[in-house]
């Protein structure tokens, strides 16, 4: 569903000046597609470019299949009468930080 080809973040690290705290480029890759003994990475240095793709499709296809779920679940809720009194809510954190 998702180009191979995604889009890059134009910012491929996050600053010298900036707290390294919610950093995480390093611990979310996987050893399946990622050896980190082969390749330093950390606030300075992105991850390869080809895991960030892989990681974006992953993204944006978990983004649609809760959109599809979600409208599934209104779809129900119309059709048996119950919209009107169903409070539907959603919330959500930070993603996967593939921005």
């Amino acid at each position: 569903m998702y180009d191979t080809e995604a889009p890059l973040s134009p910012h491929q690290t996050i600053g010298t000046d900036v707290p390294t705290l919610g950093c995480s480029q390093c611990g979310f890759a996987s050893p399946l597609y990622y050896d980190k003994t082969k390749y330093e990475c950390g606030p300075q240095r992105a991850m390869p470019r080809a895991l960030q793709r892989l990681y974006r499709r992953g993204y944006y296809a978990s983004v649609s299949f809760i959109d599809d779920e979600i409208g599934r679940l209104l779809a129900v809720l119309d059709s048996t009468g119950l919209a009107d009194d169903t409070a539907v809510v959603l919330f959500g954190d930070h993603g996967w930080k593939v921005a």
